[in-house]
C-alpha cells in the first residue's frame, strides 16, 4: 500500500508543507508489551496504557475498554518500571533498544499497526541541486528502500531471540485471536475516514479486496466523487452504504472507486467494476453529467446502478434505461410538490436559486412550467457556479426584495454562502430546500425529500454517530444511500 496509489497520495500532500516525500522506510510492526497475557480485547479492560499523544490511539485503547495516557518516549520504561502504566505498544527495536523488556513481563506478537519514516527532503534544498543530483538523491533513496526494510525484519529476529532469553513471555496471536481484534478496532477506520481522507480510504479498501480476492463472493460498487468539488456528498454516500451493508449482516463488500466529478473518470470506474465479476450492482452518480455519459457503459456490462439523486427530467423520458434506477423526486415531480406549498401558502412570486449545470438549469425550468400551468409567476433566478460566483450581495438582495419565496438547489458550500449572503436582511422570504441544510437555524428551511418514518430515521442517524463519531451532516443524502444500497443488498441475497 505504501508504495502504491495510497502512499503515492500520502507523500504528495508534504509538498502543502515545503516538502518533497520519496518513499517510507520501514520501522516495523508494533506489539503489545504488559505485566500478563494480552490475547483477546477483553485482557485490556480496565488497565492503562502509554500512548504518543494521538487521538486515533486514545480511541484504539477506548475501543479495548483500557484508558491512555499521553507519555514522552524517553519517559516510558520508568513509567512502566514505576507503575504509572501497565502496558504499552512498540516495534520491536524501540521495545529493546528502550529496555522495555526488563520492565514488562508478557510481549504480544500482534503486528497490529505499522510504524514507517517517510523519507523526505527539503523542496527548497532540492531545487538548489543540479538536476542530475536531484534524480540521484530520489533514486538512491527508492532503491535502498527494499534493504531498509529487510534489515529491520533482520534486526527484529535477533531482537526477539535475545528477548526471549531475557526471560520474558512471548505470545503469538492465533488467526483467531486477530479475527477478534480485527473486529474490535474496525470502528478506528471509520471514526478517522475524513480526517484521513475518504478517497485514501477507499483506495485502501480496494487494494484489500485484491490482495485477498477469495475473501468475499460479492461486491456493491460505489462511485462517487471523494475529493473534488462534491466530496462532502460522496463521503456521505459512502457512509450511507456501508450501514446498510451492516444491517444486512456484511454479506456484500463495498469497493468505492473515487471519480473526482470528472465525467470521463466515472466512465473509467464503470469499466474497472466490469471486470470484477463479484461486483452485482452500483451505486453511485453525484451529477446528471457523469450519469449521462455512464449510461451507455452500464447497458453495455449490464450492470444495475441505483443512485440517491438522478432527478433529472431528462432520466424519466422515453425510452427509460433498463439498468438506472433512482430513489429521488423527479425534478417534474419536485416542482409540482414546491408550487403545491407555494400556493398553499398564498405565494405568488416564487424565485429560484439553483446551482449553474445541467441539474439546477432543468429544476428551474420545471418550476418555470408548472407555475406557468398554476398561474403564477417566477419572480427571477441566480444560477450559482461552484464556489459561489453569482451570489453577490445586491443581487441576492434584488431577488429577495421581489420574491415571497425562494426555492435553493445550491450544494452544500454554495448554499452557505446564499444563506450567509441574506444574512437576515429579509426574514419575510419563505425557503424552501432540495437539499440539506445544515444550519444555524436563522431562517426557516423545509427540505424536500424522501420522507422517512421518524423512528426509522433517528435510529440510523444514531447508528451513524456510534459508528463514525459524528453527527451526520447530510441527512437526505444519507438516508437515499442507505436506500439504494439497502435494495441491491436485498436483491443480492434473494
Amino acid at each position: 500500500m505504501l508504495d502504491g496509489e495510497p502512499g503515492r497520495r500520502l507523500l504528495e500532500k508534504m509538498r502543502r508543507i515545503g516538502l518533497v516525500g520519496i518513499t517510507f522506510w520501514g520501522n516495523g510492526f508494533k506489539q503489545f508489551t504488559a505485566n500478563h497475557s494480552l490475547l483477546k480485547p477483553e485482557d485490556f479492560a480496565g488497565y492503562e496504557f502509554r500512548i504518543m499523544k494521538s487521538r486515533l490511539l486514545q480511541d484504539q485503547f477506548w475501543l479495548l475498554d483500557a484508558e491512555s495516557i499521553p507519555i514522552d518516549f524517553h519517559q516510558v520504561r520508568a513509567a512502566l518500571r514505576d507503575g504509572v502504566v501497565e502496558g504499552e505498544e512498540n516495534p520491536l527495536a524501540a521495545i529493546f533498544q528502550m529496555g522495555i523488556h526488563e520492565v514488562q513481563t508478557d510481549l504480544t506478537i500482534s503486528d497490529h499497526g505499522y510504524l514507517a519514516y517517510a523519507f523526505a527532503v527539503s523542496e527548497k534544498s532540492l531545487a538548489r541541486l543540479p538536476s542530475d543530483l536531484q534524480l540521484l538523491i530520489v533514486e538512491q533513496a527508492r532503491e535502498q528502500t527494499q534493504w531498509q526494510r529487510d534489515e529491520i525484519d533482520r534486526q527484529e529476529a535477533d531482537i526477539l531471540s535475545e528477548i526471549v532469553a531475557a526471560g520474558v513471555n512471548v505470545h503469538h496471536l492465533s488467526e483467531p485471536q486477530r479475527e477478534q481484534f480485527r473486529r474490535r478496532l474496525r470502528p478506528l477506520a471509520d471514526r478517522f475516514e475524513a480526517i484521513i481522507g475518504a478517497d485514501l480510504m477507499a483506495l485502501t479498501d480496494e487494494y484489500l479486496l485484491q490482495r485477498y480476492p477469495g475473501s468475499v463472493d460479492k461486491i456493491l460498487g460505489v462511485d462517487v466523487d471523494l475529493s473534488g468539488l462534491s466530496a462532502d456528498i460522496g463521503l456521505e454516500i459512502r457512509r450511507g452504504v456501508a450501514l446498510a451493508l451492516a444491517d444486512q449482516g456484511d454479506q456484500l463488500a463495498m469497493l468505492t472507486l473515487d471519480n473526482l466529478g470528472q465525467p470521463s473518470r466515472a466512465v473509467a470506474n464503470i469499466e474497472r467494476f466490469g471486470k470484477d465479476q463479484r461486483v452485482i450492482g452500483l451505486v453511485g452518480g453525484t451529477h446528471s453529467s457523469t450519469l449521462s455519459v455512464q449510461l451507455p457503459k452500464l447497458e453495455q456490462l449490464q450492470l444495475p446502478l441505483i443512485t440517491p439523486f438522478a432527478s433529472e427530467s431528462i432520466f424519466y423520458r422515453d425510452p427509460i434505461s433498463p439498468w438506472l434506477f433512482s430513489v429521488a423526486s423527479s425534478n417534474p415531480e419536485l416542482a409540482e410538490f414546491i408550487v403545491a406549498e407555494a400556493t398553499k401558502q398564498g405565494v405568488t412570486q416564487v424565485a429560484v436559486v439553483v446551482d449553474n449545470n445541467r441539474w439546477g438549469q432543468d429544476l428551474s425550468n420545471q418550476i418555470r412550467e408548472v407555475l406557468n400551468s398554476a398561474k403564477l409567476s417566477l419572480a427571477g433566478q441566480i444560477l450559482v457556479n461552484a464556489g459561489g460566483e453569482g451570489l453577490l450581495p445586491e443581487t441576492v438582495a434584488a431577488l429577495a426584495d421581489k420574491a415571497e419565496m425562494v426555492v435553493l438547489g445550491l450544494h452544500t458550500r454554495e448554499g452557505k454562502l446564499f444563506l450567509d449572503t441574506l444574512a437576515g436582511s429579509h426574514p419575510h422570504v419563505k425557503l424552501i430546500s432540495v437539499w440539506d441544510m445544515p444550519y444555524d437555524g436563522r431562517l426557516a428551511m423545509q427540505v424536500v425529500s424522501k420522507i422517512w418514518d421518524p423512528e426509522k430515521m433517528e435510529r440510523l442517524l444514531n447508528d451513524y454517530q456510534q459508528r463514525y463519531g459524528e453527527a451526520a451532516k447530510l441527512p437526505t443524502v444519507l438516508a437515499q444511500s442507505y436506500d439504494s444500497a439497502h435494495m441491491l443488498a436485498v436483491a443480492a441475497s434473494t
